[in-house]
Order: structure tokens, then C-alpha cells, then sequence
């Protein structure tokens, strides 16, 4: 066979990466004192960010593509970490008024009947405080029994008016007989917006011609009482309510193929306040300490949020510490909820009311890195045997166009069998170059690489029973780890892995 013959058939051999009978030298006659040199692929790996980090949803955070504004986020919501039940919170009375009336009558009518000749028509029209240490009624819907007892005359008839309450949008007006009894209001509703706190009546009595007079003193009096409430709306005073402590995990699958530590630039967290049947005014103030699982620890006070709406944001830098250690393990947590800061907002509370905490954290891919550990497994295409027994010297060629704001740099290559058993590591003086960023961290132009690294003989027979390459090298981000860069969904980055050999085949 000639030799042109040969190279072209050693060509089309070489390109079969993958094939169990790549190249059979034992099958190629008439080459002596040869010694020729090739270049076989056996690895590639393609890259995007957005599919190095992406991750299946689950009850840990999600890394979501914000293709509007063109940008990585990874983001973990924790469900109802609090449960408020606001009426829990507050000293609702169980009396909530009394009115005590009493009319002076002329002595010597004391122990006769009256006279007449016609009715004695007494009436008195007041306001009375409700009690309600909370702060000020604006509007309460309750039932609750209305007793009152009459004493000092043997026969009256009498009604009285609360002219600020309604009773199925009628005002409350209840006719009174007997020395004592009980009137039931059912979801009355009193409108204290005009005075707060006051309940206004007027009572109208008549004392009936005949009736007997027993005292000087014809005294009325009423008890608000067993009150159920329904609704209350005003104000009240400020308070702190404690939220009781609690932790959660992120879970963020990446994060296990970096060793090290983050420097996120905009992190934030939100806590959500999702209320039904309240309105209300509140802050928040929590702890957060988060735990990377390997000793360290960082921690967060938060008490000057941006309120949007439900969600207080906290966005300073003690939240980007507290996220780029970054929390593999978990994220502790307490605090309280601040009711009506100030005691100046208006609230509204139903008898169910209940308001239910999460918590949101946000964390885009906006940030610097250095003296990270970048860890990952790409699959090795077969080397046969027959080349391995062949070549007298060979090196490693990492080739690699980068959009990816991030170097890899000095570290291993190490070899894994088909049970991820180590076979062999190769040092890795300088992995991929990371690309140019502008003032903004956003990538200008990928960077290409092209690196050589020896193979030893040891190296070389153990390349035949590799079957994945683990990375294990250096990682930062661009300019040395110096200036914040933004990782954008599309970034990508192109691996090449080849061996340059040269072959003995004098033999043949």
C-alpha cells in the first residue's frame, strides 16, 4: 500500500471517534520506519449558561430565564413561614358598653302612684365610650346581647335609639319592657366615623298614669355584652407580633459544581404578605443567617424595606452577603410582623381574617467570583487500544470559544472509569480565558483558547479506559475577578478536548 494510500485511510479512521474498532493497526501492511503524527477529537462538550445552571423544578429554588430584561435569575419562594390571625392579637372586650341613665323625680311622689292626669314622658339623648383599648373604632360589626334593667317605678313603657348602629340597614331603635331583659343584635354594624369610640343614643320613657313610684331615682341601665365581632375597621395601636423561627433550603443544584465562595452584586428578599378578609398597614423587621454546610456562616438584620404592593424588598449589602456565601445547606429565620407602624393607618380586620407570610429570594446572576473551585463530568469518546500501544509522544488540546464571562484556570483533568473510579489526573496549567466585558459586565467578544498540556506515558495508557473527564480547575470571573459581570441566558462556551500524537508503526 502506498503510503498517501495510508494517510488517507488513517484519516477516515480518526474521524470515527466513538467506533470500538477506531483504528486497527494491526490491519495496515507495507509502512516501515513511519512515524507520523494525529490529532483525535475524544471529547466535546457545548455549554450555554442558561443549561449549565438550569435545574428541575422542585421543592428547592428555581433558575428562571427573564428574557424581558435578558438575564439569569435564581429565585426561591418559601411558603407560609407565618400564619397571622389578627384578632388573636388584639383585647377585643366581651362588654363592650354600658349606658346608665337615671331621672330625678319629685320626692313627694315617692310611694304613690302617679297621678297623672296625664303620662310623665321622661327622655335623655348622650353618647357613651365603647371599650376598646386598642386604639379608635371606626366601624364594628358584632352580635352581642343588649340587657338592661329598669328600676324605681312599677310601670313604664319605653324605647331606646342607638342612633349610630344598624340592624339590617335600619338604625337600632328596641322597645323595653319588664324591670329586666335581654334584646339580641344580630351583625349590627356601629358607625363610629364621625365621633370614635361613642356610641350615641337617646332614650324615650313614659311612666303610665296609675303606675307606683318607689324611688326619686327612675334609673335605666344597659350592658353591651357576650359580644361576637364580626368585623372592625380603625385604628390601632402599633405592635410587634413575633414570627416564630424557622429554616428552609434552596436547594440550587449548581452550586455543588463550584467550591467556594460568590460575590452577588444584586441580590434581594422579599417577604410577601398575602392577608384575606384584613387590610392593614405593617413592617417587617427579620433575622436571616445562612449556612454554607462546610462551617461558615453569614448574617442578615432587615428592617427598611421597599414596600411594593403586599411585598416588602430588602435589597442592601448585608442581603448580598448573606447570599453569596452562598446558603447550601440552609437559611435560618425570625422576626416579627410590625402592625400599623406608627398607629396612624386605618386598618380592617373580619373574624377570620388571617394573613400569611413568605418569604422570596431573589438572586441574579449579576456578580464576581474568584478562588472558586469549578467541578464537571463530560463523556470521553473511545480510544482504541491498538493507537494506545502506538504512540511514542502525545499531548492534550483544550480548544474553546467563550461567551461566558468566566475563567477556568489552573486545576485537574482527572480520568473516571465507567463506575466514576479515578484512573489518572492530568494537571491543567491554564484551562479557558475568560471574555471581554464592558463597564457593565456584559460580554464585548468570547475569547478563544488553545492550550497544550504534555501526556506522560502512565497518562497515555490510561487514556484507553477513560470514559468521562472530570474537571476540576480554578474559576473567576473576567478581569481577575475584580469587576461585576451579568450572565446572560444565552452566554455559551465550547469545549474541544484532543489528543496530538505521535505514532511508532515502523513495526508494520
Amino acid at each position: 500500500m502506498k503510503k498517501s494510500g495510508v494517510l488517507l485511510l488513517l484519516g477516515c479512521l480518526l474521524c470515527a471517534c466513538g467506533d470500538k474498532d477506531l483504528l486497527k493497526l494491526d490491519k495496515v501492511d507495507g509502512v516501515e520506519n513511519w512515524t507520523p503524527e494525529f490529532n483525535l477529537q475524544v471529547a466535546y462538550a457545548e455549554y450555554s449558561a442558561w443549561g449549565l445552571i438550569r435545574q428541575e423544578s422542585g421543592e428547592g429554588a428555581e433558575i428562571i430565564r427573564d428574557d424581558a430584561n435578558n438575564r439569569l435569575v435564581i429565585r426561591h419562594e418559601e411558603n407560609n413561614i407565618y400564619t397571622l390571625n389578627v384578632m388573636d392579637q388584639l383585647t377585643l372586650p366581651q362588654m363592650l358598653a354600658e349606658i346608665n341613665v337615671n331621672f330625678t323625680l319629685p320626692g313627694a311622689l315617692v310611694g304613690s302612684t302617679y297621678p297623672g292626669p296625664d303620662p310623665l314622658t321622661l327622655d335623655k339623648s348622650d353618647q357613651v365610650g365603647v371599650q376598646f383599648s386598642e386604639g379608635e373604632l371606626r366601624e364594628l360589626t358584632a352580635s352581642m346581647i343588649m340587657g338592661y334593667t329598669v328600676s324605681g317605678v312599677s310601670d313604664y313603657t319605653a324605647t331606646i335609639t342607638l342612633h349610630n348602629v344598624k340592624e339590617n340597614g335600619a338604625v337600632v331603635s328596641k322597645a323595653l319592657s319588664g324591670p329586666t331583659g335581654a334584646i339580641n343584635l344580630t351583625d349590627a354594624v356601629f358607625d363610629f366615623t364621625a365621633d370614635p369610640n361613642s356610641l350615641q343614643y337617646t332614650l324615650e320613657l313614659e311612666v303610665p298614669v296609675g303606675a307606683t313610684i318607689n324611688s326619686d331615682q327612675l334609673s335605666v341601665s344597659f350592658t353591651f355584652e357576650d359580644v361576637s365581632f364580626t368585623e372592625i375597621a380603625g385604628k390601632i395601636n402599633e405592635r410587634p407580633v413575633a414570627i416564630p423561627s424557622g429554616s428552609f433550603n434552596m436547594n440550587v443544584d449548581f452550586w455543588n459544581n463550584f467550591e467556594g465562595s460568590f460575590a452577588f452584586t444584586n441580590p434581594r428578599v422579599g417577604l410577601v404578605v398575602e392577608k384575606e378578609g384584613l387590610e392593614f398597614p405593617f413592617n417587617m423587621a427579620m433575622n436571616f443567617t445562612a449556612y454554607n454546610g462546610e462551617g461558615g456562616s453569614a448574617h442578615a438584620s432587615l428592617s427598611s424595606p421597599q414596600v411594593s404592593g403586599d411585598t416588602l424588598w430588602y435589597q442592601a449589602a448585608d442581603i448580598a452577603g448573606l447570599l453569596s456565601l452562598p446558603p447550601k445547606d440552609r437559611i435560618d429565620y425570625s422576626g416579627s410582623v410590625i402592625l400599623n407602624p406608627g398607629g396612624t393607618g386605618e386598618m380592617m380586620v373580619r373574624h377570620d381574617g388571617t394573613a400569611v407570610v413568605s418569604a422570596i429570594v431573589e438572586i441574579p446572576l449579576e456578580l464576581k467570583v474568584s478562588g472558586l473551585t469549578f467541578n464537571d463530568t463530560i463523556n470521553v469518546g473511545k480510544i482504541d487500544q491498538d493507537i494506545v500501544d502506538k504512540i511514542l509522544e502525545a499531548k492534550l488540546r483544550i480548544s474553546a470559544e467563550n461567551y461566558i464571562p468566566l475563567a477556568l484556570g489552573n486545576g485537574n483533568l482527572i480520568l473516571l472509569d465507567e463506575l466514576y473510579n479515578e484512573i489518572d489526573e492530568i494537571e491543567v496549567p491554564n484551562f479557558i480565558d475568560a471574555p471581554e466585558v464592558d463597564g457593565g459586565g456584559v460580554v464585548t467578544a468570547p475569547a478563544g483558547s488553545d492550550n497544550l498540556i504534555e501526556l506522560t506515558t502512565e497518562n497515555i495508557a490510561n487514556l484507553v479506559r477513560a470514559k468521562y473527564f472530570l474537571l476540576s480547575v480554578s474559576a473567576q470571573t473576567s478581569n481577575e475577578g475584580q469587576t461585576p459581570v451579568a450572565v446572560k441566558p444565552d452566554d455559551k462556551l465550547l469545549i474541544a478536548v484532543s489528543v496530538e500524537a505521535k505514532l511508532n508503526i515502523s513495526d508494520l
